[in-house]
């Protein structure tokens, strides 16, 4: 993912150096406000409800909720690690340009 992210990244600084810097600063705004939206879902994504909830299951059932919440735990670790290169990048497309 992060390398993903990387490219992603270094072929961006590439076409900023094409873009204006209210360009760049927009594009920048607009990726700060999407790592909000993402801190807002990350939020509801703790899962202390439903961990609270599995012993209470069927104990046929209690397998497939550890499998779950290791499911959103990794989930959750992605979309925070997106936040953060969404922030990153945010801050270094700020007053790019021409």
């Amino acid at each position: 993912m992060r390398a993903i992210l990387l490219i992603l990244l270094l072929t961006s600084a590439a076409s900023a150096d094409e873009m204006s810097p209210i360009g760049c600063n927009a594009l920048g705004v607009s990726a700060a406000n999407a790592a909000d939206r993402l801190e807002d879902v990350l939020k509801t994504m703790h899962g202390a409800a439903f961990r609270a909830a599995v012993p209470h299951m069927p104990p046929s059932a209690q397998p497939a909720a550890a499998d779950v919440d290791d499911t959103r735990k990794v989930a959750e670790i992605s979309v925070s690690d997106y936040a953060k290169a969404l922030r990153d990048f945010s801050e270094k497309i700020k007053n790019w340009g021409k």
